[in-house]
């Protein structure tokens, strides 16, 4: 019951950003990305609603951050990313969507990533056992994965690539994952906040995928939650083993 109305939240919040759709509108942060009114209305919705669920709940949030030291390993905390993909929500491009994870002992434990133009949501249920894309079983079993890869659009600026295989970016971390999740690739180059990651990383691992550093070993979310920072390069896995491919992706 209480998965439903958390993803009617969500789908209600995507869709009132839909008339902000492809204006072009947006300010830029002091790191030269943009932000959206959208963002902060979408943003501010979440935190209202969510906040008169669960008021002992913390947030962190990409428009609006608690300092990390705030958190304790028992916080409950939601962390959200209003719309990922910004870029191509004020560009008129559909790959976009509103993300929410849920944080416990410093560990994304629930996520709904919903993208309003396409009308997909993905979700896991709350004890992180089974992931789901608009109601149906994501059965990992049934998938026969393509060969995509999913990266980020400015790729070439840190990797030396020697792969002969589709690689594509479509301007999401989180639905880079969650696509992966669902079978449309073989593995995903991604890296990010916190708020790019929590909810389709419970979304993956829901599926039997995991995300591991460029060496291998399986990435602690904690890493980053506890300093607001972005990740390092990091490689996203559908079967939850360190794909072999990443052998062709080298750091300049």
């Amino acid at each position: 019951m209480i998965l439903e109305i958390l993803k009617n939240i969500v789908i209600e919040a995507g869709n009132s950003a839909l008339s902000d759709f492809g204006k072009f509108n947006a300010e830029f942060k002091t790191d030269n990305s943009p932000v959206t009114k959208a963002d902060y209305n979408v943003q501010k919705f979440l935190k209202t609603r969510l906040s008169a669920i669960f008021p002992r709940y913390k947030f962190l949030a990409e428009e609006d951050c608690e300092p990390p030291d705030v958190f304790t390993e028992n916080d409950y905390i939601w962390v959200i990313d209003p719309i990922d993909g910004t870029d191509a929500f004020r560009e008129g491009i559909p790959i976009w969507g509103v993300s929410v994870g849920l944080v416990h002992k410093f560990q994304p434990v629930m996520g709904i990533f919903y993208m309003p133009c396409t009308n997909m949501v993905f979700y896991c249920d709350c004890d992180g056992k089974n992931a789901f894309e608009n109601g149906r079983l994501i059965d990992t079993k049934d998938i026969q994965r393509s060969t995509n890869i999913f990266a980020p659009s400015d790729l070439s600026k840190f990797f030396k690539v020697n792969y002969n295989l589709k690689i594509r970016s479509l301007g999401s971390t989180a639905a880079h994952i969650c696509f992966l999740a669902r079978g449309a690739g073989c593995g995903a180059i991604i890296n990010g906040h916190p708020w790019d990651i929590a909810a389709a990383m419970a979304i993956l691992k829901a599926s039997g995928g995991n995300i591991f550093s460029l060496s291998g070993t399986p990435f602690e979310f904690s890493s980053i939650l506890s300093t607001n920072t972005q990740s390092e390069f990091l490689v996203a896995s559908p079967d939850g083993k360190m794909p072999s491919f990443i052998d062709h992706f080298k750091l300049k």
